[in-house]
């Protein structure tokens, strides 16, 4: 379990919401900070379990909205240095069946973890959990800059799959993705597999227990699978 605020310099780039990589994009920051990152190693080096789970506060997956432009700096891509130190050990050690699963972002998310912004290898998977309530991308206005707003309803969260489909295109390490909808992530960990299901309740609006299909939000992982996005 990783503390990603306690040790970690401010945001780049005036932690701008949707913008181009700012000047000071690359240059190094604390985000775990010295110490942490080598506990992490070490930790993530001589693990012998089966599956190496991280707790990780916010996504390591990189989010764009344009072609050169990142969707928010409060994550592990506004710290691009101690991301790839990070990513790079894991590669370089040949460390197998590394899970980052995720909170923070209020939306479900699954995915490659890839190395050199994303442009690399995958080095592991990404599992990102929605809110209980918190408001989600589909329940706000969502600024891609350069005047294109995705409009959000509060009441009646229902973001275009276009939408869906357009800021996957732009990040092709992601498998699935799911704006409007609340709930959990749940997993079950064995010595061959990884199963994660996104349980995705239906509405938050009124009282109701009923789930939305897993068809697409679950994942059962084989150890030594490198991919979910194939």
């Amino acid at each position: 379990m990783l503390d990603q605020r306690q040790y970690r310099a401010d945001q780049p780039c005036g932690d701008a919401f949707a913008a181009p990589a700012c000047p000071e994009f690359a240059n190094p920051r604390p985000f775990l900070g010295p110490a942490q990152m080598a506990w992490a190693k070490q930790r993530l080096e001589t693990s012998q379990a089966a599956w190496k789970v991280v707790g990780n506060e916010v996504m390591i997956m990189n989010t764009k909205a344009g072609p050169n432009t990142y969707l928010g700096f409060d994550s592990w891509q506004g710290y691009h240095t101690e991301r790839e130190e990070l990513l790079a050990h894991i590669q370089s050690k040949g460390l197998k069946d590394v899970v980052f699963v995720t909170g923070d972002i209020h939306t479900f998310v699954a995915g490659d973890v890839r190395t050199q912004d994303s442009t690399g290898q995958t080095v592991a998977l990404e599992f990102v959990g929605g809110s209980i309530t918190s408001a989600g991308l589909g329940e706000t206005d969502l600024d891609l800059g350069g005047g294109v707003v995705i409009k959000g309803n509060d009441q009646n969260p229902n973001t275009p799959q276009a939408v869906i489909d357009g800021l996957k295109s732009l990040n092709p390490w992601v498998k699935a993705a799911d704006f409007d909808h609340h709930g959990y992530g749940v997993v079950t960990a064995t010595q061959t597999s990884f199963d994660c299901t996104l349980k995705r309740l239906q509405t938050i609006k009124s009282k109701s227990r009923t789930t939305l299909p897993e068809d697409g939000f679950h994942y059962s992982v084989a150890r030594g699978q490198t991919s979910i996005v194939g």
